[in-house]
């Protein structure tokens, strides 16, 4: 008998206008979230996944805010000229979280490879000439909610003019006021996840990852099975929050696509409750202290594999 599988299937939720802050101002990202649904004509079930976007969780939970307002510090205004970016950004970058690593990107674009790949990408020379212009010189990148975030994830795109967007305090604590908010009206048992857009290292682009969930296990733990040959694996995690961020994201979009609510319905998972679960994001990214302790060895051990890598190698037929 064939196994019955379960197709998993999303379901967009779209507003008809881009929200701006003074429309948030009092409302709970909660409410916003049930009457989006509400007036997508969307029934949600047990079991669905609501994913939201982090840009959407900020505007209602009050972090975007006016670039204007911004009062630079000395340190901030020297890095800025130093790294070529505008002084206030660098004091959000700063209040954000410490730089894991800046990234030069302007060098990075000026090569014959990435030039190349504009060149294929872009529709005419002037497309090219505007994205090497608008492009940031330098990419601060931070590690938070267990993901390394382009520019501590402060969003000048699709927001207001004026504004930037940064992302939620607590995207977990938001997740979980979303769930208990649609357990109480909607009376449904779902699972909720806050997403973000960031550029996975060693890929050229996007992909949209979970930076807060609420209501199940975040992973799919196999600990000491057999693989299809038998052998006895050690162990392996599925990171089940990340699978459906990516293929939502695909759904909602980044640009003009005003879908910014995406259920994902027929996702296999461990339900918890939205109080009291297991788990947070500190449990599926990097323990404390590892990556930066680790550094030094991976890079002793990487060197020294490059050092023995050089000696010419030779067969036992070609000794003979």
């Amino acid at each position: 008998m064939q196994k019955e599988t379960r197709g998993v299937h999303f379901l967009p939720i779209s507003v008809t206008h881009p929200i701006t802050p003074n429309e948030a101002r009092g409302t709970s990202p909660g409410r916003f979230v049930l009457d989006a649904i509400a007036q997508n004509g969307v029934d949600l079930a047990d079991g669905d996944v609501v994913v939201v976007s982090s840009k959407i969780v900020s505007l209602f939970e009050g972090r975007t805010i006016l670039l204007r307002d911004v009062a630079p510090s000395v340190k901030a205004r020297v890095l800025g000229f130093v790294f070529r970016k505008d002084a206030r950004k660098f004091e959000l970058l700063r209040r954000e979280g410490r730089a894991a690593a800046v990234i030069p990107l302007g060098r990075i674009s000026r090569s014959k490879q990435a030039r190349r790949m504009l060149e294929s990408l872009a529709r005419d020379e002037e497309e090219i000439r505007t994205a090497l212009k608008l492009g940031s010189k330098f990419e601060y990148l931070t590690y938070k909610h267990a993901a390394y975030n382009p520019e501590a994830g402060i969003d000048i795109m699709n927001s207001p003019d004026g504004y930037v967007s940064l992302l939620p305090v607590d995207p977990c604590a938001s997740a979980r006021g979303i769930g208990a908010a649609i357990e109480k009206e909607a009376g449904r048992r779902v699972a909720v996840l806050v997403t973000d857009t960031i550029a996975p290292l060693g890929r050229v682009g996007t992909v949209d990852v979970a930076i807060g969930f609420s209501g199940l296990v975040p992973f799919e733990q196999k600990l000491f099975e057999r693989d299809l040959f038998g052998d006895l694996r050690p162990g392996s995690r599925n990171l089940v929050i990340d699978a459906v961020a990516g293929a939502a994201g695909g759904i909602m979009g980044q640009t003009t696509e005003m879908t910014p609510i995406a259920i994902a319905r027929g996702v296999s998972f461990v339900s918890e409750p939205h109080e009291g679960g297991r788990f947070t994001m500190a449990d599926v990214g990097y323990p404390p202290g590892v990556f930066g302790r680790s550094a030094i060895g991976v890079a002793a051990c990487t060197i020294l594999f490059w050092l023995l890598d050089l000696i010419p190698s030779s067969t036992a037929r070609e000794r003979r």
